[in-house]
């Protein structure tokens, strides 16, 4: 083909049904899809703007080019990014991301409605330098709840990788959060402490850094807590999210509701 035409790529006609659904697999209406294409304009892509129907189905065809790319919005939704396919290529067969587009099995896009976000304590990337044999506390509330990381020796044979700490919460206790969307603490399942390794679960969407996602339970309340480790450095950062009020679970954040912590 390439004999026949070097730029038999950017002429593949383009097909795609897509669907649109909530968590529970219910179809969402009206949310805005963009379509963008590479292709043999000026510009080098074309893009097309359309909104999905009351069955969440939308759609195009019409045009050609050889890699399409999708993008879904709605106004008080989250999209789930695990699991989710976004480029689309017609051209080249062998590529992971070739697709054939079928009408009856549309592709699927999840969306996450935003709960209502209750007032959190927000903490954001506290720091501390810890040696090995070393703990510190950082507070995550206002009354004194908070967590403790105490450094580990370092795992033999895995370099950078091999940080290791025990984290704690005195008063209460933490449950490893892997979750894309973890708004909701669990009720129970707590460990007074968690060691935390390479090997630790991590969410999907963890960068590189070593450490960990939980969701914390304290004396004053539920919250939610990243630990962060820079691989080959003795700093630590954490980021957490406390709920003061103690009968609620809610994590949805809402930076418009933020509680000021005290010094």
């Amino acid at each position: 083909m390439n004999k026949l035409d070097k730029n038999f790529e950017w002429k593949m006609p383009i097909e795609f049904y897509g669907k649109v659904v909530d968590d529970k697999d219910q179809p969402i209406e009206k949310t805005t899809i963009r379509f963008q294409w590479t292709d043999l304009s000026r510009e080098g892509t074309s893009e097309y703007n359309t909104i999905s129907d009351s069955q969440g189905l939308f759609r195009l065809d019409g045009v050609t080019g050889k890699n399409l790319g999708v993008q879904v919005r709605k106004e008080g939704y989250k999209h789930y990014f695990i699991g989710t396919q976004f480029s689309f290529e017609y051209a080249a067969y062998f590529e992971d991301s070739f697709h054939v587009p079928d009408r009856n099995n549309p592709v699927i896009f999840r969306l996450r409605k935003n709960r209502e976000a209750e007032a959190l304590i927000f903490r954001n990337n506290q720091e501390a330098e810890i040696a090995v044999g070393q703990k510190r506390s950082f507070s995550i509330g206002s009354s004194g709840a908070a967590v403790v990381i105490e450094r580990l020796p370092d795992i033999p044979d895995y370099g950078r990788r091999g940080w290791a700490a025990r984290v704690s919460v005195p008063g209460g206790g933490l449950v490893l959060s892997t979750e894309e969307f973890p708004f909701e603490a669990p009720e129970n399942g707590y460990a007074p402490f968690i060691e935390v390794t390479d090997k630790t679960p991590k969410p999907l969407v963890w960068q590189s850094d070593n450490g960990a996602a939980f969701f914390v339970k304290t004396p004053q309340g539920y919250g939610r807590i990243t630990v962060r480790n820079t691989q080959g450095a003795a700093w630590v950062y954490v980021t957490s999210y406390l709920n003061p009020n103690p009968n609620s679970r809610n994590l949805e954040f809402d930076p418009a509701k933020v509680i000021k912590p005290a010094p």
